[in-house]
């Protein structure tokens, strides 16, 4: 249960953290403010659906390298 609510609560945080992107440059709205709000959103469905074990291994070969 507690696994579950940090993922809730990481998922909220990310999405949050894309409608302030979209909201702070909806004068000019381009392609990159988009694409970093849907990596975001991508981001936050890989921390919902990959195991948190696979996502440490991840982490861990993204420092090795």
């Amino acid at each position: 249960m507690e696994l579950f609510i940090l993922k809730l609560t990481g998922i909220i945080c990310i999405t949050i953290l894309a409608i302030a992107i979209i909201i702070a440059r909806k004068d000019d709205i381009e392609i990159t403010s988009v694409f970093i709000t849907i990596i975001f959103e991508i981001i936050a469905l890989c921390i919902i659906y990959v195991p948190i074990e696979k996502m440490i291994e991840l982490i861990e070969k993204l420092i090795n390298i």
